[in-house]
């Protein structure tokens, strides 16, 4: 089985493009297959006897049968975006020289003429729209938004409601360019992130110059030089130099970062005032700004409940819809008279039915929150992990690392010789990658060399065994100890206790201490408040758990300790019994937690690359507060779906901006109708379609209240106005 991805040209119908991505999918062979027009691009896993060329070639007629135009290709350096502002402008002008050529069809007072310049103002206007939908009509696809739009306005030309039908025409026109300037923002926010990895190096070459190489053709060990101000291009380690680092692009943070030499820097960071010389830890497309891109770029493709049910919504919709109009529009007369009346209420029907802003806002809200989290230095993985938070009820932590700097320091050795004690930890924890053990390592000052080493073993939940000058060696946890039968004094100790044996006897013990991280009471408060319950799982002893614990406001009966990986996981199992579970957690034996849990969060500073790997969701800092943004976002998204779903059933909508009344004073002006409802319904959809896209970029929060009336107020943070919107006789509502 194999994966390819391909760009996308001149697809932009959610329906259109699942249409494509079901007939692919039919395809002999194919094993998954994912659209998207957001990004524009297609990813496809089939058999590896299939040819790429073939199945390439086999696909574009696909799409050229639904949606003529469109092009799948091999993915490579283009300017699709700037051809499509070009192309968003173009159609604005071309909208807004029609508008001023309707508005002056007023000034012809003969109706013959008046007519003329009616119907060229309605074919320049939806000439495109009539094309699609007679196109489609003869491939046997006549049930969507096209047909929807066409069918309505046709049938407004032939009652002689000129206005209206040009009118329904221009405002679908107006709402398409909207959609289309949401979606061009929505890939900026994903797209800005490229910028934040440089295509060359300037590479050491055998004569000591510096010469400017692809970054892609870099390998481990390789030398290069980062200049003042330049962008850190490959994961590191400073060999030569100190500077200071932002880093504010990775991880959101704002403060500047000292290095120096022995220091490893990550992609993506900007070098400060100093030149660096640094050796390349990582390959290019391992290093850590290409992993955040690749998560962002195809966490689209991990689509949320609500993208899924619009994707299923749509399929249906448009027949219903279609045979919902028929019967109102021609069954209804029969028994209660007056076709007129009722072909031009099913018309109506018609244009309010058009999903098309609901069938767009949703995916385009995740798309928008997921290039959000990311300039916050929250990596989420999929659509569907963002959707999921907003479930969660516990919350479950690990606690070194996590609720804790992992910032050791030695506060007692015990012993009968504490220069034996000394030699013992310091070789012990030589291989060590643990905080503690490194802790220990760094702080121990004791002459080891790495040939007296042999055998050294981790033993998973206990502690590190080793062969040193001959001797059998073992540190770690009490609990092995007691299982050995090694005789040992009984510790009571405030922090993680180190035993350490020679030849299975007691030498002695290292007490070392951690320090809670200062915002970690604050999240954990904000959480309580919140209505999440914290929990703790730890392999430390239940005196320093319960510690902790106390000092964060959690209760002893949350707190779980001396946990093996896997008691770990059976203590999740049954967290998760009283619902919806995120673990967050930083270590190597996290990762079958995290993958276990119903949302896992791994912290990416300290965390290994294990756990990023079985995470749903990363942090690229150790800053444990962006939880209550995190679950803000998801809140903020649960809120918007239901504004969506809210104003795509009303049957009215008005808005307080005044700007807004005028222009309907004006067009009501304009249309000098009496049948001035037709159109103001028209505008009030207009205005619904444009709130629900212009609502996906704002920084918002809801109040709601739901009665006989729904009124939701909208306070945007960033602009000091606020705007309501009402919604009377909403279908389900009492």
């Amino acid at each position: 089985m194999k994966t390819r991805e391909y760009s996308v040209k001149n697809l932009h119908c959610s329906g259109c493009s699942a249409v494509i991505q079901s007939m692919i999918l039919k395809l002999p062979g194919m094993a998954g297959v994912n659209i998207d027009i957001y990004e524009e691009k297609i990813i496809l896993e089939y058999e590896d006897d299939i040819e790429d060329i073939s199945l390439l070639k086999t696909i574009n007629e696909i799409g050229n049968k639904i949606e003529p135009g469109t092009l799948f290709y091999e993915k490579k350096e283009t300017k699709k975006e700037e051809e499509s502002k070009a192309e968003y402008y173009f159609k604005s002008i071309s909208f807004i020289g029609m508008f001023v050529f309707f508005i002056t069809s007023f000034l012809i007072n003969s109706s013959d003429f008046q007519f003329l310049f009616y119907l060229l103002a309605y074919l320049f206007i939806s000439g495109d729209i009539l094309w699609k939908a007679v196109r489609n009509i003869g491939k046997g696809k006549f049930l969507d938004e096209n047909f929807l739009m066409s069918i309505a306005s046709l049938g407004a030309m032939y009652l002689g409601e000129y206005h209206e039908a040009i009118g329904v025409m221009f405002f679908y026109k107006i709402g398409e360019i909207l959609e289309e300037k949401a979606v061009l923002k929505s890939k900026k926010s994903i797209s800005s992130l490229l910028e934040l990895r440089p295509e060359t190096a300037f590479q050491k070459q055998s004569n000591g110059s510096f010469q400017e190489v692809p970054t892609a053709s870099l390998h481990i060990g390789d030398i290069i030089q980062v200049k003042e101000g330049e962008r850190i291009p490959i994961d590191a380690e400073i060999m030569r130099g100190e500077s200071y680092l932002d880093i504010s692009a990775l991880t959101g943070e704002s403060l500047p970062v000292d290095v120096k030499a022995g220091d490893t820097v990550l992609s993506g960071s900007i070098n400060g005032d100093r030149i660096l010389e640094l050796k390349v830890l990582r390959k290019f497309s391992d290093s850590t700004i290409s992993k955040i891109i690749d998560m962002v770029e195809h966490a689209n493709a991990k689509k949320s409940k609500a993208e899924k049910f619009m994707s299923k919504f749509a399929k249906y919709y448009t027949p219903i819809v279609v045979g919902f109009a028929v019967l109102v529009g021609f069954i209804f007369p029969l028994f209660l008279g007056n076709f007129l009346l009722w072909f031009e209420r099913a018309i109506l029907f018609l244009v309010i039915s058009c999903p098309c802003a609901l069938v767009i806002s949703i995916p385009l809200t995740f798309f928008h929150s997921i290039g959000k989290a990311s300039k916050h230095g929250i990596l989420i993985k999929g659509a569907n992990y963002l959707e999921a938070l907003s479930n969660i009820k516990n919350i479950v932590f690990d606690k070194t690392g996590t609720l804790t700097k992992a910032k050791f320091q030695i506060e007692k050795i015990v012993g009968n010789d504490i220069k034996l004690v000394k030699e013992l930890a310091k070789a012990g924890e030589f291989y060590s990658k643990h905080p503690i053990g490194i802790a220990i390592y760094e702080n121990i000052s004791f002459p080891i060399e790495e040939k007296d080493i042999k055998n050294y073993r981790n033993i998973t939940g206990y502690g590190v065994s080793l062969e040193y000058k001959g001797k059998n060696i073992f540190l770690g946890k009490e609990t092995y100890l007691m299982e050995q039968k090694i005789a040992h004094p009984e510790v009571k100790e405030k922090g993680s206790v180190i035993f350490i044996t020679q030849e299975q006897e007691y030498q002695g013990y290292i007490v070392v201490q951690d320090q809670i991280k200062k915002e970690a009471p604050e999240t954990i408060s904000q959480l309580q408040t919140l209505g999440f319950s914290p929990y703790i799982l730890t392999g430390d002893g239940k005196e320093i758990a319960e510690a902790v614990g106390q000092s964060l406001g959690i209760a002893p009966k949350h707190i779980f300790s001396n946990l093996l990986p896997e008691q770990k996981v059976e203590s999740l199992q049954k967290i998760q019994q009283s619902g919806k579970t995120l673990y967050i957690g930083d270590g190597i034996n996290d990762a079958p937690v995290l993958a276990l849990s119903d949302i896992g969060i791994s912290m990416g500073s300290m965390g290994s690359d294990v756990a990023i790997e079985a995470s749903d969701i990363v942090f690229m800092d150790d800053h444990i507060e962006k939880l209550l943004f995190l679950f803000q976002l998801a809140k903020e998204i649960k809120d918007l779906m239901d504004l969506y779903l809210l104003c795509t059933g009303s049957q009215n909508i008005s808005h307080d901006f005044r700007s807004i009344r005028n222009c309907e004073y004006v067009v009501r002006y304009l249309c000098r109708c009496g049948s001035y409802s037709s159109l103001h319904s028209v505008f009030r959809i207009f205005f619904s379609s444009i709130l629900k896209i212009r609502l996906t970029f704002l920084p918002k929060k809801f109040i709601i209240s739901i009665n006989k009336t729904v009124q939701i107020q909208i306070v945007n943070e960033r602009e000091p106005h606020c705007f309501s919107v009402r919604f009377f006789h909403i279908g389900g509502l009492p």
